[in-house]
């Protein structure tokens, strides 16, 4: 099974722990790298040289917001095939819409409690991971 290679952009502690929670329960081999800001994470892709598996972010992180990100992304030609989850508290059907139109592979709202989370933000990386390495990911 091939290592995957997920960029998390959240300023939430207690929601990356809950990622990365939801990762284990799909066991995915998994490298997680976190960035609390969208400044930090637009240097971190500025400076890659490989693409990640998957780019999971929220839309409501400070410096850079997530859907000005998520154009950043798209706009290079190193990540602009790089599948993009948004994981949002967010049920307005106007970031769902603005957040397809830029460019997002899938829309997930936050779920408020622990398994609930765990199982549908799981589900629904391992379902994107294995869609775009055609099914390489699974263990």
């Amino acid at each position: 099974m091939k290592r995957v290679c997920i960029v998390l952009v959240e300023d939430s502690p207690p929601d990356v722990l809950l990622v990365r929670e939801a990762l284990k329960t799909q066991h995915l081999d998994f490298l997680l790298d976190q960035y609390g800001d969208g400044e930090k994470a637009a240097k971190a892709f500025s400076a890659m040289t490989a693409p990640p598996d998957l780019v999971l972010m929220d839309l409501n992180i400070p410096r850079i917001r997530g859907l000005e990100l998520l154009r950043i992304i798209r706009a290079s030609p190193l990540l602009a095939q790089t599948p993009v989850a948004i994981l949002t508290s967010s049920e307005t059907p106007s970031d769902r819409i603005q957040s397809q139109h830029s460019g997002a592979n899938a829309y997930i709202v936050k779920p408020q409690g622990y398994f609930e989370f765990v199982d549908k933000v799981g589900t629904a990386v391992r379902d994107l991971v294995e869609h775009t390495a055609g099914g390489t990911a699974s263990g």
